[in-house]
């Protein structure tokens, strides 16, 4: 079973590539969520280049293992 199967027959959250923008205190804030890097790529390109005074960075955020674990064995 390959992963994209597992994402069609559940609940689980395909957006896993997200840009968050890092803010005072060392907090961050998602802006962005994607299904894959390459397109968050994207994105964090044209962000950076129209906003240059702002600090960017991609994190990748999967999903819990437990839901991961519980759609493994429902398919």
């Amino acid at each position: 079973m390959n992963s994209q199967n597992i994402y069609s027959d559940s609940n689980l959250d395909p957006y896993v590539w997200t840009i968050a923008i890092a803010l005072p205190d060392a907090k961050q804030r998602t802006i962005a969520r994607f299904c894959n890097r390459q397109d968050a790529e994207d994105h964090l390109r044209v962000l950076r280049r129209f906003v240059k005074s702002a600090k960017f960075e991609i994190v990748f955020n999967p999903p819990e293992q437990a839901l991961l674990d519980n759609a493994l064995a429902q398919g």
